[in-house]
């Protein structure tokens, strides 16, 4: 892990080349669609005690989104006008989450399902689970008669707690032009909030508090919301962050260290965001990944869980384990996410920069 020549954080993110992101945070989808395999299966999730019991892999692949996003979407936020920003995060999220909802409510749905076809679609039920699409409303998991009342795409209980964090940057920009202070005494709030929470309220997965936005309870609020945050302070911060070897190494070291101990939330939540952040930008690829195959982490998050239960419900789960699942439905998520990504992601975050022409302009 050697050093970077001095570069700061930022100095490495405007430098000329390539980065990391789009390979980690597709990375971070597969560790979601495979620790999946296993929560729907009922085994435990084999994934966790490679990564020390620090997290599930599933809980591992969401924080790193939300730290990625937290780092690369107040970026975005500090250099557009608000309209503009709220305007490039609905083209990225909506247009796939459209055809998504979509396609599990209109081919899913009907091939699944247990009911005759008319009642199917006069169900309230089956109208109600497109409200999926109207982020940051709360969602709807199940559609029916579809998978014996199970969830169609578990997946989509993060995207109303992602809204929320960006539309929590609006406020923040108008208030303090998203100025480092500013962020950085948001990350104390919910790192104070969240060890009160956690350490003094006992809040966890299985007690996660009350309802405190979008159908999401108090413990995933404030957990991703260290996470997010955590990645905007390092971009706040990122002339006065070192992109560093060492660091990185020693934050490595700090999360061996600590893992099993009382002191492991505390080193999770302090260095995983920065180990992130280096391996992002410390070793940019001589390539472009996107350039190449696309983005595929968004709809591979998003595919991923449909596919999964639509194989357990064809071939029936005592015939199926989990390392069926990992072959089969990996390429076909990524098969999927990359039609998706061509056919509605590309064409539509194309259009992000772009302002409208004037009737006078255009005639």
């Amino acid at each position: 892990m050697g050093g970077n020549g001095g570069l700061s954080i930022g100095a490495a993110l405007e430098r000329r080349g390539h980065n990391n992101f789009d390979l980690i945070r597709l990375f971070a989808a597969l560790m979601v669609l495979w620790s999946h395999d296993y929560l729907i299966l009922g085994t435990g999730d084999r994934l966790a005690p490679m990564l020390l019991d620090y997290d599930t892999g599933g809980g591992f692949g969401v924080t790193l989104f939300f730290v990625i996003s937290g780092f690369l979407v107040t970026r975005s936020a500090a250099r557009r006008d608000s309209w503009a920003y709220l305007r490039a995060r609905a083209l990225r999220l909506l247009p796939a989450l459209a055809v998504v909802v979509l396609a599990s409510v209109l081919l899913l749905g009907p091939l699944a399902t247990t009911l005759p076809l008319d009642a199917y679609f006069s169900a309230p039920a089956t109208w109600a689970y497109l409200g999926n699409i109207l982020l940051p409303g709360g969602p709807v998991f199940v559609l029916p008669g579809v998978f014996g009342g199970a969830a169609v795409n578990g997946s989509l209980w993060t995207l109303p707690l992602e809204v929320g964090f960006y539309l929590l940057l609006v406020p923040l920009k108008v208030l303090g032009g998203l100025a480092r202070g500013l962020i950085l005494a948001v990350l104390a709030a919910f790192a104070l909030a969240f060890a009160v929470a956690a350490g003094w309220g006992g809040l966890g997965w299985g007690a996660p508090g009350p309802v405190v936005w979008s159908g999401l309870c108090a413990y995933p609020v404030l957990r991703y919301g260290l996470a997010f945050f955590s990645g905007a302070a390092l971009w706040a911060w990122r002339d006065r962050v070192p992109l560093s070897g060492p660091l990185a190494l020693v934050g490595l070291l700090a999360l061996w260290g600590a893992a099993g101990s009382a002191a492991a939330p505390v080193a999770y939540a302090l260095c995983l965001p920065y180990l992130v952040i280096y391996a992002a930008l410390a070793h940019p690829p001589r390539f472009d990944l996107t350039g190449r195959i696309g983005d595929l982490s968004y709809g591979t998050y998003l595919l991923a869980f449909p596919i999964q239960q639509s194989l357990i419900h064809a071939i029936g789960p005592e015939a199926i384990t989990p390392m069926i699942l990992h072959l089969t439905v990996t390429p076909l998520a990524l098969a999927g996410a990359a039609l998706l990504w061509r056919r509605v992601e590309r064409p539509c975050l194309a259009r992000k920069d772009r302002r409208p022409v004037p009737p006078a302009v255009a005639a």
